[in-house]
């Protein structure tokens, strides 16, 4: 398992920083003087997604594979935040940064590693099971 434990938390913090960078991106680049309202209502959304990261990782550290799938709903959801924010964004730095983030946990998803990662996982599952 050591060897699968650098891909897991590397897809949970990219995660997890690719929904920061796009939340205040998308607070800066849509809602172009943000109102207090309007990071309250950010930081809740961005503390409620973080929440159910933290629960699908959970879920895929006790062999359910289908965790993976709410892991790359929310950096696709990232993703497609992101890339419109270009037309209403002046900061190309940020907005560079984000999508390298997005970009690479949708890689390291798509990796040979973390899906046998997944596939030892499920198998533990399975052995856990039939004790």
């Amino acid at each position: 398992m050591r060897r699968y434990f650098p891909v897991f938390i590397g897809v949970i913090l990219l995660s997890v920083f690719s929904l920061a960078s796009t939340l205040v991106l998308v607070l800066y680049s849509y809602l172009a003087p943000p109102r207090y309202e309007q990071y309250l209502a950010a930081l809740g959304i961005g503390l409620l997604v973080c929440l159910l990261l933290v629960n699908l990782n959970f879920l895929i550290s006790r062999g359910f594979a289908w965790g993976a799938l709410g892991n790359a709903a929310i950096l696709g959801g990232c993703l497609l935040l992101t890339l419109p924010s270009l037309l209403f964004s002046e900061d190309y730095l940020h907005y560079a940064i984000s999508l390298a983030l997005q970009v690479t946990g949708l890689g390291l998803l798509a990796s040979r590693r973390y899906r046998e990662m997944l596939h030892v996982l499920r198998q533990l599952r399975q052995l856990r099971k039939a004790r």
